[in-house]
């Protein structure tokens, strides 16, 4: 399946600070710099980003850092699809039916919502690189089980070249040199 800018939406899953803390301080700031970068560029490519966040009641709002994306969803359930107001969110863009999942953890929210939408017939893609769980064997597992499903995994970088297609694309030259620094 290619992936393509005007089918792609983007939800980032519960980028909370005490959901983060659980993976140490470097899992958790590579993260968020890789995951930043992408909502970056999508935005700048005008692809809708959606934000969920877990409980925020008791896990806190959403980090300040991702306030620029969006207005945060709340929810409490696991799968972000089976949140009303998120699954109105991603029911209000029709055409785009590639959900680029970004988020934590992988093992449970980012794996309940990328099964039940692709059961409801979209298209979830799992950014690797921008996704995370406490510990990397329930990661491992989980991005294990949706390749069994038939899920799509791909890398930030992949993909953020995939979503331009060329580099004759009008934001290539102002978007590609934040991919060159690591």
């Amino acid at each position: 399946m290619r992936i393509r800018a005007e089918r792609a939406l983007i939800l980032a899953v519960d980028f909370q600070a005490k959901l983060l803390a659980m993976l140490g301080l470097e899992r958790s700031q590579g993260l968020l710099q890789r995951s930043l970068r992408l909502l970056a560029s999508s935005q700048r490519l005008q692809i809708p980003i959606l934000l969920s966040v877990q409980n925020p009641q008791g896990l806190g709002p959403l980090l300040a850092e991702l306030g620029e994306f969006g207005e945060a969803l709340p929810k409490t359930t696991f799968s972000c699809v089976a949140t009303p107001n998120i699954r109105k969110q991603l029911q209000a863009h029709p055409e785009r039916r590639q959900i680029l999942l970004l988020g934590v953890e992988t093992h449970i929210c980012i794996l309940q919502t990328a099964m039940e939408l692709q059961d409801l017939g979209w298209q979830p893609v799992i950014v690797r690189d921008c996704v995370e769980s406490r510990e990397h064997q329930q990661k491992d597992w989980a991005l294990e089980r949706m390749t069994q499903a038939g899920i799509t995994l791909c890398s930030s970088e992949s993909l953020f070249y995939e979503l331009l297609g060329s580099s004759d694309h009008p934001l290539f030259r102002e978007l590609a040199p934040h991919w060159r620094k690591q």
